[in-house]
């Protein structure tokens, strides 16, 4: 028995699988969808979490270098230092 390739043998079997009549690909389409609609909501839900936090993290560094750069100035008074780092947030 000679060895076939595989790609031969994965049209075989799709060929196959396409000529089933029994409804069994019907049932397993239906409970794999909502599984895979699942998992494709989890991934956009958790790219989007990372991009936010990201962002967040983008914001909180050059907040830290607004203040750092208001440091290397040399304040005095801190509550001034204080108040533009908030307003840098």
């Amino acid at each position: 028995m000679e060895k076939l390739p595989r790609a031969v043998l994965l049209e075989r079997l799709f060929v196959r699988f396409l000529g089933c009549e029994e409804g069994g690909f019907a049932m397993l389409f239906g409970l794999a969808c909502p599984v895979l609609f699942g998992m494709t909501a989890l991934a956009v839900d958790s790219a989007s979490v990372y991009h936010q936090q990201s962002r967040m993290q983008s914001v909180a560094d050059a907040s830290a270098l607004a203040v750092a750069k208001e440091l290397h100035v040399y304040r005095d008074d801190l509550t001034e230092l204080r108040a533009v780092g908030e307003a840098r947030v």
